[in-house]
C-alpha cells in the first residue's frame, strides 16, 4: 500500500518504505477518531492531459510543513 500511495504524497526524502512500514506496525490500535486528515492547500484545480488536477500551493505547503515540524498543527488548523 505504501509503495502504491507514495507517488501521491508530499514528503521529504527521509521516510523509506521500511521506515513507514515500521511506523505502521506501531499504530495497530489507532482508531479513525485518533487521526486528523486534511488536504494540502491548493490555489485551485484544473485539467492536465485530460485529467482533473489540483495544483499545489508550494508556499502554503511550506507553512504547513513548518507547523508540522514544530508540532503546531492544532493551532495551524484553527488559524490561531
Amino acid at each position: 500500500m505504501v509503495t502504491e500511495l507514495s507517488p501521491y504524497l508530499t514528503m521529504d526524502d527521509s521516510p523509506t518504505v521500511g521506515v513507514m512500514a515500521g511506523r505502521g506496525r506501531t499504530m495497530t490500535d489507532l482508531l479513525s477518531g485518533d487521526t486528523d486528515m486534511f488536504t494540502l492547500p491548493t490555489p485551485g484545480v484544473g485539467q492536465a492531459r485530460g485529467q482533473s488536477a489540483g495544483w499545489p500551493d508550494v508556499q502554503a505547503i511550506e507553512t504547513t510543513g513548518s507547523a508540522l515540524g514544530q508540532g503546531e498543527m492544532a493551532s495551524y488548523r484553527t488559524g490561531q
